[in-house]
């Protein structure tokens, strides 16, 4: 573990990234994958080893990641997936295009619309009043949703991330705060990857200031 300053934590709040309601589905099979998972060289084995870690170590994490924050008195956001057309025409453009490709013009098959039981943060995570939950339609939190706006007025420099994709949702999330001039420190085994054979290399790739896993966290909150 790099060396955390303890100054990190006095302008810091905790990002939950797609950490949704929903249950444990059936395993994948090779003929379930999506066309364009295929595509992109996933496996059935590796989308259920992802799957694993996700419900047995990462969200049981994130919940003590949720609870030594709220003790810590860090802001707390939660993102999810929430567009709010039902034709999804708010949603990041190769996103819908996805979606189309998947269930064509079927809205009702699509996920992430805000009217779905799904599109919230999960009931273990007792979200309290004085918590911010923040629907996004794109990858990328910071350009859809109001997130930064939120982190800016309540003077947030620094961000504790965790939840999933960290090839995607998650991994590009903490690229753009980068950009934005955060200090960013991942959670390891509270974040998630739609495949585990490549969830550390998408940790890697978002060039994290920090990194440490949830026992060092919360002793490092303590």
């Amino acid at each position: 573990m790099m060396l955390v300053d303890a100054s990190f934590f006095t302008n810091c709040a905790l990002l939950s990234v797609d950490f949704q309601a929903g249950e444990r589905g059936a395993p994948a099979t090779a003929e379930s994958l999506p066309p364009d998972w295929v595509a992109m060289g996933f496996t059935a084995d590796d989308v259920n080893a992802a799957t694993a870690f996700a419900w047995d170590t990462a969200l049981p994490n994130a919940m003590r990641v949720v609870e030594a924050c709220r003790t810590a008195r860090l802001p707390r956001l939660f993102m999810h997936w929430g567009y709010r057309f039902e034709d999804g025409m708010d949603l990041d453009p190769p996103i819908r295009a996805m979606m189309m490709r998947e269930y064509g013009s079927d809205f009702t098959k699509w996920h992430g619309h805000i009217g779905q039981p799904g599109s919230r943060p999960p009931d273990c995570f007792n979200v309290q009043p004085d918590e911010y939950v923040i629907a996004k339609t794109a990858q990328d939190a910071f350009v859809s949703s109001n997130a930064g706006f939120v982190l800016a007025n309540l003077g947030i420099g620094n961000l504790i991330l965790i939840g999933g994709h960290t090839e995607a949702c998650h991994g590009k999330t903490a690229r753009a705060a980068k950009r934005r001039g955060f200090k960013t420190l991942c959670v390891t085994d509270a974040t998630t990857n739609a495949r585990e054979s490549t969830r550390m290399q998408g940790i890697r790739d978002a060039e994290f200031d920090y990194t440490v896993t949830t026992d060092e966290l919360l002793r490092l909150l303590a």
